[in-house]
């Protein structure tokens, strides 16, 4: 019955570790903590891009020491993306979701990582052949007595 509440939502484990990181920047005022937390929960469930998120931390002044201290930051609120019931999967968590139909759990890359090191493939350049090369058909002949006169060149 709690779901039938528009402005419920369930504070999970996620939530809290949020929340948690959150206190550090407001310095004690847990109540503007809990704000922000609420609001990212908010922007997790109904329109989740990072860049909103980031947005509003700036909002509220939340400025963070280091690239780890945001690295961290972004990890929580990608684990409380990941385990917030949304409406469009039916009340499903992404992570849920990605069990039922067996895919890998959704996570975050480091920031400046060298993720896209594997995926780059090398190209092949084709090999130009020479007139008096050996004819790359494997016919033992010079390619201009072979596929030179063949393609007409």
């Amino acid at each position: 019955m709690r779901y039938t509440d528009d402005f419920y939502f369930e504070k999970n484990r996620s939530y809290y570790d949020v929340l948690s990181h959150l206190k550090k920047y407001f310095k004690g005022n847990e109540i503007q903590a809990e704000n922000m937390a609420d609001e990212i929960q908010s922007l997790c469930q109904f329109d989740f891009k990072m860049q909103h998120i980031v947005d509003s931390l700036e909002e509220m002044n939340v400025v963070f020491k280091s690239l780890s201290d945001m690295e961290k930051m972004i990890s929580k609120v990608s684990e409380l993306a990941n385990n917030t019931r949304i409406w469009e999967n039916n009340g499903y968590t992404p992570n849920e979701m990605a069990e039922i139909f067996g895919r890998k759990k959704n996570t975050v890359a480091p920031l400046l990582s060298t993720s896209y090191q594997g995926s780059v493939e090398k190209v092949k350049m084709p090999v130009k052949v020479g007139r008096n090369d050996p004819c790359p058909c494997g016919s033992g002949k010079k390619y201009k007595n072979c596929c030179l006169i063949q393609n007409g060149h």
